[in-house]
């Protein structure tokens, strides 16, 4: 084990005493804290540390200022290392125990992201590691080498940025229909398992179903409404009300219905004060039973899996449209990813 590069010689510090967090910040397994100052300063918060006469090179396992078990090691006259457990309460208590003793804080040394070559970098990795939906990896990464070589480029329209920003963070997609009209089963065939129940009992979903999936690339919280109907009993509208505070906060409405249960008109939206500029897909459910669906709407089985493929591209386009992942302008990536 080696000192970090600090900038800071053998610990003569005329402000005395300081400490810095050299590890990346937030939570890690491990924390390390660098204390530098002068000799008879040091000397004399080691002391209260726990580690008293602890020489140069040398380390020593202790309880330090009676917090945490810590590995204190002394790299020279003036630098010290405390590796102490990362977690942010612990942390907060070392800062406050160490100010008290007279230790100034200064600003923490390391990088968010050490690995990192460079600062597009470490936002690309940023992004990576939160982003849900497998087509936004080819996307940040052709982004981040546009930011690069950035004079050749202009900024992306704000509408395909907020669209983009949905292959990071999943937008959310109701399913809507009356009754019986197999979105359960569509549902279960998406997920590929059982996650809503399938009756041919009108009512029998009475609470609305939330499940992730990754529909043509894009991941989307997905969610299986009760059937809408006016005329339904008292527990039936009760679950309808309950959903249409989730349904109206949905990015994207898939309105469904079959030849056998009708189909919803706009109206139905209305009732459920969905936003007039909230994106629908119209869906024929149940072609394998009914046919192909009317103009405008797209046919799909949940039992044969028929239309599944055509719905995935479809809600994809709603949400996240080939003219947004095909803008040859600079996106911003990091702004969906600290949103």
């Amino acid at each position: 084990m080696t000192p970090s590069s600090s900038g800071v010689g053998d610990g003569a510090s005329e402000h005395g005493a300081s400490w810095r967090l050299v590890t990346p910040a937030g939570m890690g397994a491990i924390a390390i804290i660098e204390i530098t100052a002068p000799r008879h300063e040091i000397d004399r918060v080691l002391d209260r540390m726990g580690a008293p006469a602890l020489g140069v090179g040398q380390r020593r396992v202790v309880h330090a200022l009676g917090l945490d078990d810590a590995v204190i090691v002394r790299w020279s006259d003036g630098l010290a290392h405390a590796m102490v457990h990362g977690g942010g309460a612990i942390l907060s208590a070392f800062a406050r125990e160490l100010e008290n003793l007279g230790v100034a804080h200064t600003p923490d040394a390391a990088p968010a992201r050490p690995e990192a070559c460079d600062a597009i970098e470490a936002r690309l990795l940023d992004a990576l590691a939160i982003a849900a939906s497998p087509r936004v990896v080819d996307l940040l990464l052709d982004h981040a080498a546009r930011w690069r070589d950035a004079p050749p480029h202009e900024a992306i329209s704000p509408g395909h940025a907020r669209q983009l920003a949905r292959l990071i963070r999943p937008p959310s997609v109701a399913l809507v229909g009356p009754p019986n009209c197999g979105k359960s089963t569509l549902t279960n065939a998406l997920a590929g398992r059982g996650v809503s129940i399938v009756s041919s009992e009108p009512g029998t979903t009475r609470d609305h179903v939330g499940v992730t999936l990754v529909l043509d690339g894009l991941a989307v919280r997905w969610i299986d409404t009760p059937g809408l109907r006016a005329d339904g009993p008292e527990p039936e509208r009760d679950a309808i009300a309950r959903a249409a505070g989730v349904v109206r906060s949905c990015d994207a409405i898939v309105l469904c219905g079959d030849r056998e249960t009708g189909r919803l008109g706009p109206e139905s939206l209305t009732l459920l004060g969905l936003a007039a500029r909230t994106p629908v897909l119209d869906v024929a459910m149940r072609c394998d039973r009914f046919g192909p669906g009317g103009a405008g709407e797209l046919g799909v089985s949940g039992e044969t899996g028929a239309g599944l493929h055509e719905l995935a591209r479809g809600v994809r386009g709603l949400l996240v449209s080939d003219a947004a992942m095909n803008d040859p302008g600079l996106w911003a990536f990091w702004d969906a990813a600290e949103a």
